[in-house]
């Protein structure tokens, strides 16, 4: 009885304890990112918006006209139907859920974590998620919260099978595990590879983990035929195309884009970071470093596809594989003290090993050593993590906030007026101007331009603004507006050589500008109204696009800069066009 009672204590204070890190980890995410409830529609936001006004929730998990990109995550969209119903288009209530949804991620990732390690290892794993640089480029916009949804249900996932392999004769968990790890990836593909790293879990035998995972095989071959019914593939993705003789070059730059992904704003303090993981990475083990090996492969993989745009938010997957590596690598630690042998009779011939341990006082020393340099690293190391977290946050919720303020600025503009040179995507604005004109019924007629060759072509604004970074507000420009278009337009080399090939294949545009091979490269749409800064060689997926006209601008490093004419490319009739000056 008084055993039972002990380990019943023992039991209370552990489940206690856990508790406490939870409500600490809770309390830890709202606190750095509680500014986030300030912001407004930023990024692909009102698109994903647009998309749950114009289609029913049937549409978005059937309908291949809600994903023309190719992908297939319905669950961000049951998400954005769920907040819009409960909370109308009110984006710091939607923040709230944002915030809700990344904390119950940090918990479930600490919760599986604990399946092996100790309450602190994994709760430092927990926070090194939650204060990464990828997640602040995540939390601070609402359409990121595919990425925690998946985090949150491929934790459960992963729970519910260890439970199925250590306890057996219950109810059949892998079955609950397979249904989450189906929610997980509806919610985001970067969690496909689960199964595998299931199989190189250190739980029971390789038989018996494969045989427990067979149903999210089955879950995986539901999600690739549910795709291919309804987006027609079962592959695909957006963005940057990739030829042929990229892949080696793409392949050898990754480990670089990852590394500076997960450094953040300041690579020194963000560097520093990682090199010191890697201490307690090094304690990892054979058998350790097996799985970390597998798992980070397996995170890396489906990044490698769109990484020639590498964003800080692609890096999540493997920053938590070396996150969970190094924690697990600090608790082996003192195991790297030689233990005794076990038979207290050592054979002649194994004498001369016997006496090659340490005495009972040494290796005690030892240990005492080693725990010292696990608790060094497990407070040095979330320390840094911290400061890299605000270094990160202080960039990136300053441009959020910009963006913010520029959308809600907009929002509000009265027609034949501009905003000028936003940072705001060019096509979030389209998105801006509809939720305007065609939701709430605002007047039509206020435009923006990206880039001051707008001026140039005759369309002079009434009423201009744009944003003041000294001033960090929106500031009215229209006295000036002639002034900087004079400087501007007159500073333009006309007959300056120009060149570009492009070519029409695989349904994506490559492209090839010159003769420079330096300077800058962008390309514009409707003069100005459009633009985006693109590399010299390189190529987009177009694949619902028939044709397009543009104009390149050169911005030599010598501080001059050049257009060329309106180049009209016709995929269908004229796939390759050649132009030079």
């Amino acid at each position: 009885m008084a055993d039972g009672g002990w380990r019943m204590a023992v039991s209370r204070r552990a489940w206690l304890r856990d508790v406490a890190l939870c409500v600490l980890l809770s309390a830890l995410c709202f606190l750095l990112y509680r500014k986030v409830v300030r912001l407004w529609w930023t990024y692909d936001d009102v698109y994903l918006v647009h998309i749950a006004i114009d289609h029913t929730l049937g549409d978005e998990f059937f309908n291949a006209s809600v994903w023309p990109q190719k992908l297939f995550t319905p669950l961000v969209m049951a998400v954005y139907e769920s907040d819009m119903a409960l909370f109308g288009l009110e984006p710091a209530r939607w923040f709230v859920v944002h915030l809700a949804v990344f904390a119950l991620s940090a918990i479930a990732f600490y919760a599986a974590l604990r399946l092996w390690l100790s309450p602190a290892r994994s709760g430092v794993a927990a926070l090194l998620y939650a204060a990464s640089v990828p997640v602040v480029s995540l939390i601070t916009e609402i359409s990121g919260i595919h990425y925690f949804l998946g985090i949150l249900f491929g934790s459960l996932a992963t729970i519910a099978y260890v439970a199925a392999l250590r306890r057996p004769r219950r109810p059949p968990l892998h079955w609950v595990s397979a249904a989450l790890y189906f929610v997980a990836i509806l919610a985001k593909e970067t969690v496909i590879p689960l199964p595998f790293l299931f199989l190189a879990l250190p739980e029971r035998n390789l038989r018996s983990r494969a045989r427990y995972a067979a149903p999210h095989v089955l879950s995986l071959l539901l999600y690739f035929v549910w795709r291919r019914a309804v987006i027609g593939t079962i592959l695909g993705g957006y963005g940057w195309a990739i030829d042929r003789s990229e892949w080696l070059p793409l392949i050898a730059s990754l480990p670089k884009k990852i590394v500076l992904a997960c450094a953040g704003a300041n690579v020194a303090i963000g560097v520093t970071l990682i090199v010191v993981m890697l201490i307690g990475i090094f304690f990892i083990g054979k058998r350790g470093a097996l799985l970390f090996v597998v798992a980070l492969a397996l995170s890396v993989g489906p990044i490698l596809p769109v990484s020639k745009e590498m964003q800080r938010r692609y890096a999540l997957m493997p920053w938590l594989c070396w996150s969970v590596a190094f924690v697990a690598g600090v608790g082996r630690a003192s195991d790297s003290v030689p233990r005794p042998s076990p038979s207290p009779l050592p054979s002649p011939g194994c004498a001369s090993e016997a006496t090659t341990f340490p005495p009972p006082r040494a290796r005690k020393r030892a240990r005492a050593r080693a725990r010292e340099r696990g608790l060094v690293l497990l407070v040095a190391v979330p320390l840094l993590m911290l400061a890299a977290n605000r270094q990160e946050w202080g960039y990136e919720f300053g441009r959020t906030q910009r963006m913010s303020d520029e959308a809600r600025f907009f929002f509000d503009m009265p027609p034949d007026t501009f905003l000028r040179r936003p940072i705001v995507p060019p096509a979030a604005m389209g998105e801006l101007n509809w939720l305007k004109t065609m939701r709430y019924r605002k007047p039509y007629g206020a435009m923006w331009f990206y880039d001051d060759y707008f001026l140039c072509s005759g369309a002079m604004p009434k009423r201009a603004w744009e944003f003041d970074p000294s001033r960090r507000a929106i500031v009215e420009i229209t006295s000036a507006l002639p002034s900087i278009a004079k400087k501007y337009c007159g500073s333009i080399r006309q007959n300056a050589p120009l060149s570009a090939s492009f070519e029409y294949r695989d349904a994506a545009l490559f492209w090839k500008f010159g003769p420079y091979t330096d300077g800058k490269y962008r390309v514009l749409i409707a003069n100005g109204v459009q633009a985006f800064d693109v590399p010299r060689v390189d190529g987009f997926r177009m694949p619902d696009l028939t044709g397009i006209t543009l104009r390149i601008r050169y911005d030599s490093p010598q501080g001059w800069t050049t257009y060329s004419p309106e180049l009209a490319l016709d995929f269908k009739r004229q796939p390759r066009l050649n132009w030079t000056r």
